[in-house]
C-alpha cells in the first residue's frame, strides 16, 4: 500500500506542515486588494513616507519628479497596483520620450479607461498647458478618480467624464468577471436587457465635436477589452486622421491585436512597443 504523502513527515515535520496549510488557507482568504494595499502601507513606512486614513482611503504625498502629488488609494482596491504601475513604474515613461524625440506638442490628451486619475496626475504633471479628458464609467472608482484630481487642484486642466469610451453613444452592462475581478479589470459589454445598460459611453467623434478639438494629440486606451469594439468597424474610424499618439493597452483575450495594428499601419502608423502598450505615432509626427 502506497503511503499518504502527509504520512511521510515525523510528527515535528507533520506539525510544521499543518501550520503552513492553515496559514495559507488563511492568506488566501484575504482580498487581493486588501493584502495588496497592506504590502503596500509596508512600503511606505519602508520609504518613511507618511499618510493618513480619512474617509476610508490611505492619503499620502509622493513626488512626481521633484514635485509632490497628493495620492489616496482605497484599501480594498487595485489603487495600489495602479500606482505602482504608473507612478512607480512610470509605464508611460517611453512615450513621453517618443513624443519628445519628435518634438510633439501636447494640448489635448483623452485618458480612456482613467480608472482613479493616477495617469491623468502623471501626464499633467509633464504636459501642464494640456486638457486632458479623464473617462472612467464606474461610479466608485470615478468617485476617487475626482478626488484624486481635486486634491491635487487639477480640475482646471482635466475633466472627470463619467463615461465609457466605446465606438458610439449608448448604454452598457458591467462586467466584473475579467481577470482578477478587481476594479482595474471593470470592463463594458453590450446587453439587449434594458435593466443591465446601467453605463453610459461616449464615441470619439462626439467627444471631438463637444470639445471642438481638431487634433488628439496623445490618446491613451486601456478598456479592458473595448478597444476591440472601438476599432471594429472601419467605416467609422474617420477621427484617426486626427490623432498623432496612441498608446494602448491590448487585452489578448479579445483576439484583436492583429486587427488593431494593421488598422493603424493602413491608418499611416509607425508602432513602438514598451511593456503592455502598443505605442502608435502618425508618420506625419515623425522627425
Amino acid at each position: 500500500m502506497k503511503a499518504k504523502p502527509f504520512q511521510v513527515f515525523n510528527y515535528k515535520h507533520k506539525f510544521k506542515i499543518i501550520k503552513y496549510s492553515i496559514g495559507s488557507r488563511l492568506i488566501n482568504s484575504v482580498p487581493k486588494g486588501l493584502k495588496h494595499s497592506y504590502e503596500f502601507i509596508r512600503w511606505l513606512k519602508s520609504q518613511n513616507i507618511s499618510f493618513i486614513k480619512k474617509n476610508g482611503l490611505i492619503q499620502f504625498d509622493f513626488p512626481i519628479e521633484k514635485t509632490n502629488y497628493s495620492f489616496s488609494i482605497e484599501e480594498t482596491s487595485s489603487d495600489s497596483d495602479v500606482f505602482k504601475q504608473i507612478i512607480l513604474e512610470e509605464e508611460y515613461k517611453h512615450v513621453r520620450e517618443l513624443m519628445l524625440k519628435h518634438k510633439i506638442e501636447v494640448l489635448n490628451v483623452i485618458d480612456g479607461g482613467a480608472n482613479v486619475g493616477y495617469t491623468s496626475i502623471y501626464l499633467s504633471h509633464f504636459y501642464p498647458d494640456a486638457t486632458i479628458l479623464a473617462l472612467e464609467p464606474n461610479k466608485n472608482t470615478f468617485k476617487r478618480l475626482t478626488h484624486n484630481i481635486d486634491s491635487n487642484e487639477l480640475k482646471k486642466n482635466v475633466s472627470c467624464i463619467q463615461k465609457g469610451l466605446w465606438s458610439k453613444d449608448t448604454y452598457l452592462k458591467a462586467d466584473y468577471s475579467f481577470r482578477d475581478k478587481q476594479d482595474w479589470s471593470f470592463r463594458l459589454e453590450e446587453t439587449n436587457n434594458e435593466a443591465e445598460k446601467l453605463f453610459e459611453t461616449i464615441s470619439v467623434e462626439s467627444l471631438i465635436e463637444t470639445h471642438k478639438w481638431e487634433t488628439i494629440d496623445l490618446f491613451k486606451i486601456d478598456i479592458e477589452g473595448g478597444e476591440k469594439e472601438l476599432f471594429q468597424n472601419e467605416d467609422e474610424l474617420k477621427w484617426l486622421d486626427k490623432v498623432k499618439v496612441f498608446a494602448i493597452e491590448i487585452h489578448d483575450e479579445f483576439h484583436c491585436r492583429e486587427d488593431i495594428e494593421a488598422i493603424l499601419k493602413k491608418n499611416n502608423f509607425t508602432l513602438f512597443y514598451s511593456g503592455e502598450l502598443t505605442i502608435g505615432i502618425n508618420k506625419s509626427c515623425l522627425k
